[in-house]
């Protein structure tokens, strides 16, 4: 899945999604509706804004040792990555939103 195409909104919910551990979803404009453990029926949940609270999504970002760096004087755009690997490099202007990215790729590994 390519997760930097995603608006903020859709990456907030997807987050979200792998934090309550829910198979399938179906998101609007302010929360989501995900099928519950039991698989009995769909429980609305609101979304958390991890893109935009450091509150928020410090938890994931220290729990998954993903680490933010500035690479160089030049570039603006924070890197976020998963520490100590190479791979899932994500650069973006809001490190916030590139530690999210790296988060739900990591759920592929």
């Amino acid at each position: 899945m390519n997760y930097e195409s995603m608006s903020d909104h859709e990456v907030n919910a997807a987050v979200t999604c792998v934090v309550f551990d829910c198979k399938e979803w179906i998101c609007n404009d302010v929360e989501f509706y995900h099928c519950g453990i039991d698989g009995g029926g769909y429980y609305s949940q609101p979304i958390i804004d991890f893109c935009d609270s450091p509150s928020s999504a410090w938890p994931i970002i220290s729990g998954s040792k993903i680490s933010i760096e500035y690479r160089d004087h030049k570039s603006l755009a924070p890197v976020a990555k998963r520490f100590g690997s190479n791979s899932h490099n994500i650069a973006h202007e809001n490190p916030l939103r590139a530690a999210m990215i790296v988060f739900l790729m990591m759920q592929n590994d």
